[in-house]
């Protein structure tokens, strides 16, 4: 399970911003036409003014492009157009792309900078990932975490690395290490490194941590470490009880044999919180990595809820999906259980 941290609210673009690279350029070349000319040959001065010119070039290119970019930026991201109709989707994505073309030209001007790949980020979330018409893509996600990872690598102190950014690198890992055929190992423990960084600065809101100890314990449970899951699950409950990570802890209780623990959780969570985690499940803000796992979940609260016809058919669903191959033994057996208790 990954829980969306919807009330964590995304940074916008400024309304407008040149970053100060021809300030820095006029500092860096004042030096030299201080120097006193009988000190350098004729020959070093040109070539001086030569480098100072190229210098002065890059730094009009960063600028422009990230005026550029940003002007743009705004436009993929208004609400509206001229005269309030909403962009369409074609017409978002296009001028999208053509803002995260500038940052990318920004970007080249002067590979030191940070800016360029923080609004890249931005953009790829909050056009592409994250809108009411979008829907997950490979390609597009994979560039959000790049996009973040360069910018952390340029300003690896910057306060824009924030919760709220960090989460939303953690999910997109999640959602990637389920993207193949095969869990994805190294984007599972990017997820959970990022996790770890959460809650070793202890920065989040109280409701944000529970979602963050809960999308570690799935992580956990995903990598093959219910004893961690379980701990991490138990953490999240001590935050803020939800429907999601009481579920996700008896799913991991019972993948660890401890099934009639299990069992009881889901039945002293009552039906309206089963009811809320399904209408979670079905308008995306609770999502399961890789396809083929929410089965499982559905299947425990089948049978934990008296629905034994229920439960076996999603045991098979979750065992014809393939996901999760360690856990198919265990849903093997409780569906197997189900079956024999059906015949007698």
């Amino acid at each position: 399970m990954c829980s969306l941290a919807r009330s964590a609210s995304s940074p916008p673009l400024p309304r407008s911003r040149l970053v100060a690279g021809l300030g820095f350029v006029v500092a860096a070349i004042a030096p030299g036409l201080a120097a006193s000319p009988t000190a350098a040959s004729p020959s070093a001065l040109w070539e001086g003014a030569a480098t100072d010119a190229e210098a002065s070039a890059r730094a009009l290119r960063y600028e422009t492009a990230m005026h550029t970019g940003h002007e743009l930026g705004k436009a993929a991201m208004a609400e509206g157009g001229r005269g309030g109709e909403p962009l369409s989707p074609g017409l978002r994505i296009t001028i999208s792309n053509r803002a995260l073309q500038a940052f990318r030209d920004a970007a080249a001007a002067d590979p030191t900078q940070a800016d360029p790949h923080y609004y890249m980020a931005l953009l790829l979330v909050q056009t592409r990932l994250d809108c009411r018409s979008c829907s997950f893509d490979e390609k597009v996600a994979a560039d959000a975490v790049q996009a973040i990872d360069d910018f952390e690598a340029r300003s690896p102190l910057d306060p824009r690395i924030s919760p709220w950014l960090v989460t939303k690198r953690a999910i997109l890992h999640t959602r990637l290490a389920g993207a193949g055929r095969t869990l994805s190992r190294p984007h599972l423990e990017a997820a959970l490194a990022d996790y770890r960084t959460l809650i070793d600065r202890r920065s989040s809101e109280r409701a944000d941590s529970e979602v963050v100890y809960g999308n570690m314990a799935e992580t956990l449970m995903m990598l093959g470490d219910l004893d961690g899951a379980i701990e991490q699950y138990r953490n999240s409950l001590r935050v803020r009880r939800s429907s999601s990570n009481t579920l996700g802890l008896a799913v991991a209780l019972d993948r660890d044999e401890r099934g009639t623990e299990a069992r009881t959780l889901i039945r002293d969570l009552g039906r309206n919180e089963l009811d809320l985690w399904t209408f979670s499940v079905i308008s995306g803000d609770t999502f399961y990595v890789p396809d083929g796992e929410e089965f499982y979940y559905r299947a425990l609260i089948a049978e934990a809820t008296g629905d034994r016809t229920g439960a076996i058919e999603n045991y098979d669903r979750f065992l014809k999906s393939g996901a999760h191959p360690r856990f198919a033994a265990r849903a093997t057996a409780n569906r197997d259980a189900l079956r024999g208790s059906k015949r007698r």
